[in-house]
């Protein structure tokens, strides 16, 4: 009788561990997982990032071109009203000495 019990106490026992087995098998693979999406979240970021730090500098170039584009034009734009001005007053001699 003593063997029975002790028979269906190891029984129980071998039903407990391969339940607590199979439960920390779940929890790992569960674990591994989120692990994974974790990963794989981090690696997107990174992607993302990296892309955006591409077009950043891509965008300050073309900030930097668009002031140097600016400036040109600024300083023709100068030239050209002095040009204007000169015009002018060459206009103006040239009426008062047709006046004459």
């Amino acid at each position: 009788r003593s063997q029975l019990e002790l028979g269906q106490v190891r029984q129980e026992i071998d039903r407990r561990m391969a339940e607590k087995e199979e439960e920390f098998n779940n929890t790992r693979k569960n674990h591994a997982r989120a692990m994974d999406s974790m990963q794989a979240s981090l690696e997107a970021e990174q992607r993302s990032k990296a892309e955006a730090l591409r077009i950043k500098k891509k965008l300050e170039g073309e900030i930097n071109e668009l002031e140097i584009a600016l400036d040109h034009a600024n300083k023709a734009n100068s030239e050209a009203q002095k040009s204007i001005k000169r015009y002018q007053n060459q206009l103006r001699e040239n009426e008062c000495s047709y006046e004459e």
